[in-house]
């Protein structure tokens, strides 16, 4: 992410510092910082510290058609990647492979095929690229890690055994990070994976009642993770509040950040968005749907390569999916402290794979038709 500062009076910007004099007027950070058995707590207040930051989001690029070139042609894209080079990595759904296309939108190659044998997909999930290029993707049927050579050539795979992985992300030293779904009990765990001696340790549970095939809870909260520049993981789950961790690259707890926050009603619009949706999945066997009065707190935190954080606290919900909708993210210095909000109408977000990097946001939107298109944005601040 590209931040521009300007400061009129003369003074250099600091966030390192929790204030700065920017045109004559001091902003002071509201929050404070504290430390709990080894463990720094950053408390955040409901409003950021430059609430009325000027944030510049220009689309400088789109990818996809409806109809033409099959290299072009989306069914539904599932994960997104991009390399040091703005290199784009996209998993289709029908076609189980990755297609790769440069900065500019040109395609370059496609990565993987459907089948069971070496460098092919049953179920190509998520989606890395190492900083030295390699493509590394999971395999849901054959519950494995595919890698292949930045030229696409298949390399290896890597056995998961003892995980169904519904989510997977990497660090630099070999170690993975699993997101699955237990039965026994019931709900989701988060465990570190070190690929080199197959070892494994939970980091982080998500308890739910056992699974009702007639009912189904809408908008409850959802394990979200991602590994920062530095190797730390970041991690949220909002069962209990405005809350996000961050452990180190031992996978210790290292810091909490809190943020106070006003629950936002789920509107009678948007309940019966989803229930139109329903009826049209289902119009023989209707489910049960159950709604909370309000949405939860965030649903994804992500950071960009700079170590800054990007948490989708809010995205309305539309009957047609090609409609803007309204969308916030909490954007969080290095430190974690609350410093500007990003308002924008983006399409169709919501469940769809989210980026940010190189100064850049990368998404998956729809046209009229429905027809998925990967979309890049340029976004810059200036405070």
């Amino acid at each position: 992410m590209i931040f521009k500062y300007s400061v009129k009076c003369g003074f250099a910007i600091l966030l390192l510092l929790a204030s700065v004099v920017c045109g004559g007027k001091k902003a002071e950070w509201q929050g404070k910082i504290t430390e709990k058995e080894g463990v720094v707590i950053v408390s955040n207040p409901k409003k950021p510290l430059y609430e009325n930051a000027g944030i510049n989001i220009v689309q400088d690029l789109k990818i996809g058609v409806p109809e033409g070139d099959q290299e072009y042609l989306f069914t539904e894209i599932t994960d997104l990647a991009v390399d040091d080079d703005g290199n784009i990595y996209a998993i289709d759904l029908k076609g189980d492979n990755v297609r790769v296309f440069d900065r500019n939108g040109h395609f370059l190659r496609t990565v993987g095929r459907p089948g069971q044998g070496p460098g092919e997909f049953s179920g190509a999930g998520n989606l890395h690229v190492s900083s030295n290029g390699e493509i590394m993707v999971t395999s849901e049927g054959s519950r494995s890690i595919k890698y292949f050579a930045p030229t696409g050539q298949y390399q290896r795979q890597y056995l998961l055994k003892a995980f169904s992985p519904i989510k997977v992300d990497y660090d630099s030293a070999g170690m993975y990070y699993i997101m699955d779904f237990s039965m026994e009990p019931p709900g989701f765990k988060l465990s570190r994976l070190d690929s080199r001696t197959e070892e494994s340790s939970v980091l982080a549970t998500w308890a739910m009642p056992r699974p009702d095939p007639k009912r189904v809870s809408i908008f409850d909260p959802i394990m979200s993770f991602a590994v920062m520049p530095d190797d730390r993981l970041l991690y949220g789950c909002p069962t209990e509040g405005y809350e996000i961790l961050i452990f180190d690259a031992r996978g210790h707890l290292q810091k909490r950040i809190l943020k106070d926050w006003d629950p936002i009603p789920i509107t009678d619009e948007e309940r019966e968005a989803i229930v139109n949706e329903q009826k049209k999945r289902n119009p023989s066997n209707p489910i049960q749907l159950d709604f909370p009065r309000s949405h939860p707190p965030y649903r994804v935190v992500k950071c960009d390569d700079s170590g800054r954080l990007f948490v989708l606290s809010f995205s309305s919900i539309a009957d047609d999916p090609s409609k803007e909708r309204k969308t916030v993210f909490d954007v969080f210095d290095q430190e974690g402290r609350y410093i500007a909000m990003i308002r924008h109408p983006f399409k169709a977000l919501i469940e769809k794979p989210i980026l940010w990097k190189g100064g850049k946001f990368y998404t998956v939107e729809q046209d009229e038709a429905g027809f998925p298109s990967i979309v890049r944005y340029s976004v810059s601040f200036s405070f």
